[in-house]
């Protein structure tokens, strides 16, 4: 598998810091220019594709993955070039936030992905092109407090998503963390055991879909955080979650 999502976020960057810098040279040509100018280069880099000033904030994040896949059915074989299907695929997200009062802040998350086809499914034998196409798998607001949590309204992850994977102290993302017993997508067993709903694989990194919910979310308290979600059809869910540090050792 390969990405290239991070080269395009860092171009981007520097893009915006090649134009802000300009304006700050321009600006600063008496008194201590370098200095000023060498800090503000430093905060550029450091805030990436970020705009905004202390109280509004939109931040633009993602990433390009495409990914060769062989395979080999004991009769052909082949390689294809394709992507990840959805929730991995490439995609941008837009975050924006502003704050209300000190502790309190409010924003939204629009995230559009782009070449949605999953070679898990839509791909076999016969057909080496699964489609293309751009779709919003997320679109929310939200109202956070510091000492309160976290209120989100509309198509998000449900609570209980990537359960086992945002915990993860790797920092790693591994693409094909479930098991598709169909032989991804190819023709050798009925469909038996496909993560296609909220019912199946949630623990995994396999969303289901994105469905309209109200979602909140505690503050982390000693390491533990909590979350529920309740949505279309009375689909509700809990999960509870642990991030901490013990004798060194990331758990």
């Amino acid at each position: 598998m390969t990405k290239f999502g991070f080269g395009a976020a860092v171009a981007a960057g520097l893009l915006v810091g090649g134009l802000s810098v300009g304006s700050a040279q321009a600006a600063d040509l008496g008194g201590n220019c370098c200095a000023d100018l060498e800090e503000r280069i430093a905060e550029l880099e450091a805030t990436t594709v970020r705009k905004g000033n202390r109280k509004v904030s939109l931040t633009i994040s993602g990433w390009v993955a495409e990914q060769v896949m062989y395979w080999d059915d004991g009769t052909e074989s082949n390689v294809y070039v394709t992507g990840l299907g959805t929730t991995l695929s490439s995609h941008f997200k837009l975050t924006g936030a502003a704050q209300i009062t000190p502790g309190w802040s409010a924003g939204y998350v629009i995230h559009v992905e782009a070449g949605t086809e999953d070679p898990l499914t839509s791909l076999d034998q016969d057909h080496d092109d699964g489609g293309s196409g751009v779709r919003v798998h997320q679109s929310y607001w939200f109202l956070k407090s510091e000492t309160l949590g976290k209120l989100s309204v509309g198509k998000m992850s449900q609570a209980s998503d990537n359960a086992a994977i945002l915990v993860d102290g790797s920092g790693s993302l591994v693409p094909a963390n479930w098991l598709n017993i169909t032989g991804d997508g190819l023709n050798q067993v009925n469909p038996l055991g496909f993560c296609h709903t909220i019912g199946d694989g949630i623990g995994g990194d396999c969303n289901g879909v994105t469905l309209n919910v109200v979602r909140y979310d505690t503050p982390v308290f000693g390491g533990f955080s909590f979350s529920a979600s309740w949505g279309e059809d009375d689909m509700w869910d809990v999960a509870g979650r642990y991030a901490g540090e013990f004798n060194g050792i990331k758990l």
